[in-house]
């Protein structure tokens, strides 16, 4: 998937904004999770089993979801990205177009545990 300079200051901005050492910008298929943005993971894609995000595509639209510690989160504590790759904090908020599809999402995602963000 080809990647995109605009995606790329979002996912450069969404980590400056919370800190986070991995941002991401995610298409999801029938069977993957691309990252249409990356920064800080060493990866273009993942299995869609894998994926936090498709626990919020066809949700509301704005949907967001906060994994505090993803070790003691029982959809997520034998995840590959838990158990291989050590993600424990995830934060992220479902893209919905105009006309309502959703497909994927952007997050943030860290190896450390970390409290929920603040409103501000």
């Amino acid at each position: 998937m080809a990647k995109s300079e605009a995606f790329d200051r979002l996912t450069e901005l969404a980590a400056a904004l919370f800190g986070a050492p991995i941002a991401l910008i995610t298409v999801l298929d029938q069977d993957r999770q691309w990252f249409r943005s990356n920064r800080g993971y060493d990866a273009d894609q993942t299995t869609r089993d894998e994926s936090f995000c498709a626990h919020m595509v066809g949700g509301p639209a704005g949907s967001t979801m906060v994994v505090e510690d993803a070790t003691l989160d029982p959809r997520f504590q034998d995840n590959g990205l838990v158990t291989r790759d050590g993600v424990r904090f995830y934060a992220g908020a479902v893209i919905t177009t105009a006309d309502g599809a959703q497909d994927g999402a952007v997050c943030v995602i860290d190896t450390a545990a970390r409290p929920a963000p603040t409103a501000a």
